[in-house]
């Protein structure tokens, strides 16, 4: 390929920033390379004029000790290069383009990569949730509504929610990437100009499905609609993250709790308390979330109110949040495969927190035809009762719940057997009950980690396929490139 210098897209070692400008700076040049190919094979530039500039251009692409340099972006601090290089025939590059559709063509690329780099580190949560789902099927947990138990759930099910709203992040997403993967370039400043241009070929040498067909919204629209999206979408990604970091953060505040973190690099020590084991990675989530949401919401202030034309939104593009967005969703994929569960605890916490009433009232109607509200009664007594006496509910009797029974119902028997009373005091034999679509029962449960397992490999087989497109669309760009040069 041509010179293109190695650059770490985790960006292990140097600041994101530093990381960003260089790929920017990368991408602006490969810009230049499609637009000198296209304007060659139209005709538009001859031949002879083409290899002059394509040679100019490898020697100041060569030329720059420093990508990150904001001067190495500016076409016409580059082009002063060219002048010099090549004279007065390096001018024929910018023939029917302006800064406008070279900013909005980066604006797109800076888009789609976000959504793109995304999307790859959505997958990988994703994968991390099927895969501890699938060791909890039976694992049963409490869950919580206001903040106080509600009802049992396994903690596979739980983990289903989880995977379920991220898939739907991911699809958002990947709708982001297709509208954001669209070129803006040869629309010249808005109305294209009297050159030939081929934007078909254009696009694909940058990887593009193609170009924005409307020369005007290509350059003063579609840019800060794509930047908008998917900067959104990395919010909206960084709002769930929170709720479940949220969850599992406070179910450990307890004395003994039935989830924790294994030992690892994601909790930290105390300097004062010897006993502390923090889960800090969860705090990191939702600090870079809170970072992520903050950037984005950037993109709209800019965009709100600016008339057609005005270069606000586009001007910011350097700071969508890609970097700490892919950082934040792969500590959530390490936090997933780091968490340990007690599951006895957490089946003894389920047990004691009366959750399972409902099933109370469920089973008076399904085996004693009881209307429900007579048998939510019945539960509401229990629980009061139980609470007031210092009793969980596996300890009130089937002979106390015969008295309360009678109580509201004109002294009528109790319709179930006390063998039947004590399986709605269960919580295994209240997830084992459920009969719902999308239930925590194992049957379900099974089935709905099969179908999402399946649904993650399509979705990683198109993503491979999206990320070999650019690669083989850069590499197709640069020799053809190099093909100019000879």
């Amino acid at each position: 390929m041509s010179n293109t210098k190695a650059y770490d897209a985790q960006g292990k070692g140097r600041s994101t920033f530093t990381v960003h400008k260089e790929r920017v700076f990368y991408d602006v040049m490969d810009l230049h390379r499609a637009t000198l190919i296209q304007l060659v094979k139209v005709g538009t530039i001859d031949a002879e004029a083409g290899k002059k500039i394509a040679n100019g251009l490898a020697q100041a692409i060569a030329s720059y000790d420093d990508p990150t340099d904001p001067a190495s972006l500016d076409y016409l601090m580059l082009e002063g290069k060219l002048l010099e290089l090549v004279g007065p025939t390096a001018s024929f590059l910018h023939t029917g383009r302006s800064r406008q559709d070279i900013t909005s063509t980066l604006c797109q690329m800076e888009a789609r990569h976000g959504a793109r780099v995304s999307a790859n580190a959505m997958l990988k949560v994703r994968e991390s949730l099927l895969q501890v789902a699938e060791k909890h099927i039976m694992t049963v947990i409490p869950a919580y509504t206001h903040g106080v138990p509600a009802q049992p759930t396994t903690f596979a099910h739980y983990l289903l929610s989880f995977h379920d709203s991220m898939e739907r992040h991911y699809h958002r997403m990947e709708e982001a990437y297709s509208r954001a993967n669209q070129a803006a370039l040869g629309s010249d400043v808005m109305c294209t100009s009297r050159f030939r241009h081929d934007r078909h070929l254009a696009a694909a040498l940058l990887g593009f499905d193609g170009p924005v067909e409307n020369s005007f919204d290509a350059v003063h629209g579609h840019a800060a609609d794509v930047l908008c999206e998917v900067s959104q979408n990395m919010s909206l990604v960084s709002v769930l993250l929170s709720r479940y970091m949220m969850d599992m953060n406070v179910w450990q505040m307890t004395a003994h709790p039935w989830i924790y973190m294994s030992p690892s690099k994601l909790m930290s020590v105390s300097s004062s308390m010897p006993q502390k084991r923090n889960p800090r990675a969860m705090e990191w989530v939702r600090s870079m979330g809170a970072i992520v949401s903050g950037q984005s919401e950037m993109f709209l202030m800019a965009a709100r109110n600016q008339p057609t034309g005005m270069s606000d939104i586009r001007d910011n593009m350097a700071r969508i949040p890609d970097e700490i967005m892919v950082k934040m969703l792969d500590f959530v994929s390490d936090i997933v495969l780091s968490l340990a569960i007690n599951v006895e605890r957490a089946r003894e916490e389920t047990a004691k927190d009366y959750s399972t009433m409902i099933d109370v009232a469920e089973s008076l109607y399904v085996k004693g035809k009881v209307p429900f509200r007579i048998g939510h009664h019945l539960a509401s007594l229990m629980t009061d009762y139980g609470r007031e006496n210092g009793l969980y509910p596996y300890q009130i009797s089937y002979a106390e719940a015969q008295r309360m029974y009678k109580s509201i119902s004109d002294g009528q028997e109790l319709p179930i057997s006390e063998a039947e009373y004590k399986e709605t005091l269960d919580p295994v034999e209240y997830i084992k009950s459920r009969r719902g679509i999308g239930g925590p029962q194992e049957a379900e449960v099974k089935s709905m980690i099969a179908e999402r397992k399946s649904r993650l490999a399509t979705d990683q087989k198109k993503a491979d396929s999206r990320n070999k497109h650019l690669t083989d669309a850069k590499a197709r760009c640069h020799q053809e490139f190099e093909d100019l040069q000879k």
